[in-house]
């Protein structure tokens, strides 16, 4: 004790004398919504003048960000919302009928909204306009102005049994790219019929993934189908044109539950429950109505079940797709990839031929998901979505979940460097389930997150949003600059954030190191706290007064303070 009391001390003049390095607070604001039910947000994006946009879906009789406030017409309604680069929100709207209405997926272009998603309403009222659903569930287009969050344009494509659009993607206001899945006999998009697979046989009733092109109008320049006897899907469409005259380039990721699937020339065969396809089409003829011409398939397979979130192209111009997978093992192509638990995360990269270049696996004992992968102008990749594991390993970057014997969800966001390296994870979450299904970056590469949260609080480091109802739906800001010279784990394999800290105190670890007791002392050596990280990295700090405090990991001391 006399020893250690000598270190203490040493450390303590040590720092006073030179100063304490501080790790700076990198979620820069958190905002939460207030209702009363089950709140949930699903996409978000940005725009140029550092304005976030984020929907999704609201079963509370009120819903609210600040004063802001709209009402639910019946069970599920949508919800659109504008903030600044602030977190203060500036519009919000609402949409929906008696009936559930859902945004599935959001594009911008300049200043202009597309939404798409599904309605059951007769009607559903979208501002001063109006659509009804025929029969089952029809798809909605909205084209909504990013000013004031008036709907400009509202159009609606109908089949006969259920329809849902689950991506959209805006190359241009002429150039606009929707993908899901239809389950009637024939699905009407324009002047386009298409015809489910199953049309008329015992599978009658599964769904068929389709692709459209359409612009700002409404107008349909283009269907097609893609399915099996089962039900199929297309999750996320991404298109790329090298210059306005040329032909443009469609990438597109579904699911397919049926025995086998075409995509263009290629079969591919399904392999467990619910395999991931990945394809590729041009269109030759831009601006005609000419269906384009697939150009291939491939296959991402495994024994159990798999499911594909989302899609985008690195800084070398490589196809990156990230997913989760229950199967024992993945295979992209030569390359396989083994699960740790029960769903594990996937991320691959492809060339645009179809070839796979590397793929990995992340998760632990529990269930871990991947949702959103966005790329910055700097050639990074941002993952992000939710995990149920004790603690997830990003290379050598653990994190830890703050219910680990619970198995309650925590979200995180990480970044993937040009190598194909982790750099940084931050996490937040709280005592019981949080999730995220979008993330963002704008173009001062600053990170949003959005998702919901059923925690009574949700801690980001040093703040915490409150729970008004079951669940409520988060926004939250990463700051690069905060966190640019502060690395995520340091030469002693451990990094203390934020410091100094309020009631919290996170503790990121190396995966490299191997002990999990943590021990705090004050300025006089007692022993104030003592922590296992296997129950989670966030420390309650609520018990101990302000000032100075050490950290006593591996036989290392690590200095912070307690504001």
């Amino acid at each position: 004790m006399k020893n250690f009391l000598h270190k203490i001390i040493s450390v303590f003049i040590s720092h006073i004398l030179f100063g304490i390095s501080l790790n700076a607070q990198d979620w820069q604001w958190a905002v939460g919504s207030k209702g009363y039910q089950f709140d949930y947000a699903n996409n978000i994006v940005t725009d140029s003048k550092g304005n976030v946009y984020i929907s999704g879906y609201f079963t509370s009789p009120n819903f609210s960000f600040g004063s802001l406030k709209i009402s639910n017409r019946g069970n599920e309604d949508g919800f659109l919302a504008k903030f600044d680069e602030y977190g203060n929100c500036i519009w919000l709207i609402g949409f929906g009928g008696e009936e559930n209405d859902r945004p599935s997926s959001m594009a911008i272009y300049n200043d202009t909204l597309f939404v798409v998603g599904y309605t059951e309403s007769k009607p559903a009222y979208f501002g001063d306009k109006q659509i009804s659903a025929t029969q089952g569930s029809d798809i909605f287009f909205a084209v909504v102005s990013t000013k004031d969050g008036s709907v400009l344009r509202l159009y609606s494509f109908a089949g006969d049994g259920y329809e849902d659009a689950l991506t959209i993607f805006a190359l241009s206001s002429k150039d606009i790219y929707i993908g899901g899945e239809f389950s009637g006999k024939t699905f009407n998009l324009g002047d386009y019929q298409l015809k489910n697979f199953n049309y008329d046989s015992q599978y009658q009733g599964l769904s068929d993934g389709f692709i459209a092109r359409i612009n700002s109008n409404g107008q349909v320049f283009w269907a097609l189908s893609f399915g099996g006897v089962g039900n199929d899907r297309i999750n996320r469409i991404i298109a790329t044109q090298s210059i306005p005259s040329a032909p443009i380039n469609i990438y597109f990721l579904g699911t397919y539950n049926s025995n086998k699937i075409v995509v263009g020339k290629d079969t591919l065969v399904n392999w467990g429950y619910s395999d991931v396809f990945l394809g590729k089409m041009n269109e030759a003829q831009v601006g005609l109505k000419e269906t384009p011409n697939v150009l291939w398939g491939r296959a991402i397979s495994g024994t159990d079940k798999e499911y594909p979130t989302d899609l985008a192209f690195d800084f070398n111009g490589l196809l990156c797709v990230a997913g989760e997978f229950q199967s024992p093992s993945l295979k992209f192509g030569n390359i396989e990839i083994v699960n740790k638990g029960s769903y594990d995360i996937f991320f691959a990269k492809y060339d645009g031929d179809g070839n796979p270049y590397i793929a990995f696996s992340i998760g632990g004992e529990a269930d871990d998901y991947a949702k959103r992968i966005i790329p910055d102008n700097k050639g990074n990749i941002y993952l992000g979505g939710y995990f149920a594991s004790s603690s997830l390993a990003f290379d050598t970057i653990v994190v830890y979940n703050r219910t680990a014997s619970q198995a309650f969800s925590d979200v995180y966001v990480a970044k993937l460097n040009i190598d194909n390296k982790f750099v940084w994870v931050r996490t937040a979450g709280g005592d019981k389930e949080d999730q995220s299904f979008a993330i963002a970056v704008d173009a001062q590469d600053n990170v949003y997150q959005t998702g919901n949260f059923e925690s009574k609080d949700m801690f980001f480091k040093s703040f915490d949003l409150f729970n008004y109802g079951y669940s409520n739906v988060f926004l939250a800001k990463i700051n690069p600059k905060l966190i640019a010279d502060v690395p995520d784990v340091n030469s002693d394999g451990i990094v203390l954030s934020p410091n100094p800290c309020q009631k919290f105190l996170t503790i990121e670890v190396n995966q490299s190191k191997k002990a999990s007791d943590v021990e705090i002392f004050d300025i006089l050596g007692r022993k104030v706290i003592a922590h296992n990280l296997h129950k989670g990295n966030v420390i309650s700090l609520e018990a101990i007064p302000s000032g100075l405090y050490f950290l006593r990991y591996s036989s290392r001391i690590f200095p912070f303070v307690k504001e």
